[in-house]
């Protein structure tokens, strides 16, 4: 009966085989130990005892077959189930298994690199690929926290990153960002940040997934499409300046030849013949300079820059040699304060230009109230820049005018005669050569013009565009 009472019961009921067992215990130590019987007591004798004993034998065998019978069945049952479990449990495994592939296989795909962040412990986990996009090894970024990341955040999108963060674990606002992360060569890449977050019963975050992908191609190029509209944008409107004002330019001269023409084809005297012939050089002259400022105009934005070795000593005194810089040259006092072995890497065909026009500029607003005009050249270096400093004693520039001049077609000065194009040319090359120019000015006692320019021969080899050498004065 014990051993009936537990198996029918079964484990989740075993107290009440405790108690049907402890009422089957009690039951017989009354039977044995006191006077007292369920039924009327009747002599005993050999045949009762022998067929007592003979059906106590069969009814104990009985329970104790069917018991047997109940258990193997029992285990049979548990058998069968266990393996139809194990069966059910292997195909979920393989399903799991086939899932984790298709799982790395797309994120393999994609570039990206998981996290795992456990809010609660304030501990993140990162995936071999995470590592790998930001130049780590695998075995690297171990103990990561949320402050660590921060830390790896560029500083001007840090504010956006907790922003964004703060926003969807508080209010479940969805958590995308573009970022700049700094790897571990130092610079800083861009990514593009997503997650999502779980919360407890409680409302409170306890873990958030997500991944990063590298965009840092994309955003390059966004950003030169962005400064390339920009550059058309002023191109456009420089451009419709232009054809409205170098038109201008070009046809007046050239009405005034026609003018001139008409008017010595009439002339009967040799002298007013000649003085018609002397005002169309000038307009000529005139018209000569517009189209060559044209053309340095067209060249900085058409022609590649071209990086040489430049000895600047020479190279300005071949200029001042070979170049014709009009009326008064001759009367103007230029000083030449640049060393013999002073050589910079630098593109040759816009440094003419730049100088070019800053020593027409010193020729044409020479001041006739002092004695003497001069010109003063120098150069100095920087740690990887070099300095250029042009300084005259002309007639200087109003300082209301000053912030206009390097605009295009503007003239500061009525004795001005050129295109108005000369110093906003100086600017958009020295400009295009990632230089920068400075003017400081008085009026009636002269102008300054600083130049500064990088130097190609202090920066990395592979950072160089290939340059020739330029022939040297000792060569020479």
């Amino acid at each position: 009966l014990v051993v009936a009472a537990f198996t029918l019961f079964g484990y989740k009921s075993i107290q009440k085989g405790i108690i049907f067992t402890s009422i089957t215990l009690l039951a017989f130590l009354v039977i044995y130990f006191v006077d007292f019987s369920f039924l009327p007591q009747r002599p005993a004798t050999t045949d009762a005892q022998s067929f007592n004993f003979l059906i106590h034998f069969f009814i104990s065998m009985v329970a104790t077959v069917l018991i047997i019978i109940f258990l193997i069945k029992l285990n049979h049952t548990i058998e069968v189930n266990l393996i139809e479990k194990d069966n059910n449990l292997s195909k979920t495994t393989e399903e799991l298994l086939k899932s984790q592939q298709r799982f790395e296989l797309a994120i393999t795909g994609s570039n990206a690199g998981i996290y795992d962040w456990d809010i609660q412990k304030n501990v993140i986990y990162h995936s071999p690929m995470w590592k790998k996009l930001l130049g780590y090894e695998k075995d690297e970024l171990e103990n990561f926290d949320i402050n660590t990341f921060f830390e790896f955040v560029h500083p001007k999108d840090i504010n956006k990153v907790k922003k964004s963060l703060n926003n969807h674990l508080n209010d479940g606002t969805r958590y995308a960002v573009e970022l700049r992360l700094r790897t571990k060569g130092g610079k800083y890449k861009w990514f593009s940040d997503s997650g999502q977050a779980l919360w407890n019963e409680k409302g409170q975050p306890v873990r958030m997934v997500g991944s990063i992908i590298k965009i840092h191609e994309r955003k390059t190029a966004e950003e030169h499409i962005r400064k390339q509209n920009k550059i058309l944008k002023k191109t456009n409107l420089e451009l419709d300046n232009f054809v409205y004002s170098a038109s201008h330019d070009i046809r007046s001269p050239l009405t005034s030849i026609m003018g001139l023409i008409n008017i010595a084809a009439q002339a009967k005297d040799k002298e007013e013949i000649e003085k018609c012939l002397m005002l169309m050089k000038t307009r000529v002259n005139r018209l000569d300079d517009v189209i060559e400022d044209i053309l340095d105009f067209s060249k900085n934005i058409r022609l590649k820059k071209k990086y040489r070795e430049v000895n600047l000593a020479y190279f300005l005194d071949e200029l001042l040699n070979n170049h014709d810089f009009g009326e008064n040259f001759d009367k103007l006092d230029i000083q030449l304060s640049v060393t013999s072995d002073f050589e910079v890497i630098t593109d040759p065909m816009r440094l003419k230009v730049i100088a070019k026009n800053l020593i027409s500029n010193a020729v044409k607003f020479m001041n006739k109230n002092h004695d003497a005009s001069w010109l003063r050249i120098s150069a100095l270096r920087t740690d990887t820049n070099f300095l250029m400093i042009f300084e005259d004693n002309g007639e200087g520039i109003r300082e209301e005018l000053q912030d206009k001049v390097f605009d295009m077609f503007y003239r500061a000065s009525e004795k001005s005669k050129g295109s108005g194009l000369g110093l906003y040319i100086v600017k958009e090359m020295v400009e295009n050569l990632n230089g920068t120019i400075k003017l400081r000015s008085v009026y009636g006692e002269g102008t300054t013009f600083i130049i500064e320019l990088p130097d190609h021969s202090f920066f990395p080899s592979s950072d160089n565009p290939p340059f020739e050498k330029e022939i040297s004065p000792e060569t020479v």
